[in-house]
């Protein structure tokens, strides 16, 4: 019996939260933007809400990319996660109330944890062509 592989849990979580984020951002953002865009504002925040607008396009076709297991959709996520985490950073300083603060270190955790998940299955799909998942599948020493 020919059976596909399914693919981790954690990686499903990943792809979950990240369309998640995804659609929050593109709805949100895209709002704001056509708000500010109607109004007399500084161009400082209208570029603001272009670069939250792009890091929501990014993360849907980060989406896509690790759902395929391509191996861009790592790579790309990688690079759109480190930004996300580099402008939660910012952004907990410039948030004026504490539950601005909080939101913004669950994301930044929430962010580190895709972060480090995407990183240790870079370059090992095995869910998508080579058979069974292997947890320790590219690892170049055995488990403790």
């Amino acid at each position: 019996m020919n059976t596909i592989p399914q693919r981790p849990a954690g990686l499903v979580a990943v792809v979950v939260i990240t369309g998640t984020f995804a659609f929050l951002g593109l709805f949100f953002c895209g709002l704001a933007l056509l708000l500010v865009s109607a109004a007399d504002t500084s161009f400082g925040i209208v570029l603001l809400f272009l670069l939250c607008f792009a890091l929501s396009v990014a993360e849907a076709v980060v989406c896509y990319g690790l759902w395929k297991s391509e191996d861009w959709g790592f790579e790309l996520a990688q690079a759109v996660y480190a930004l996300n985490i580099a402008s939660g950073a910012v952004l907990i300083f410039w948030t004026s109330s504490l539950a601005g603060a909080i939101v913004d270190f669950v994301s930044l955790g929430v962010y580190t944890w895709m972060l480090i998940y995407v990183t240790r299955l870079k370059g090992v799909a095995p869910w998508s062509i080579h058979g069974p998942y292997d947890p320790n599948a590219g690892r170049t020493r055995p488990p403790r």
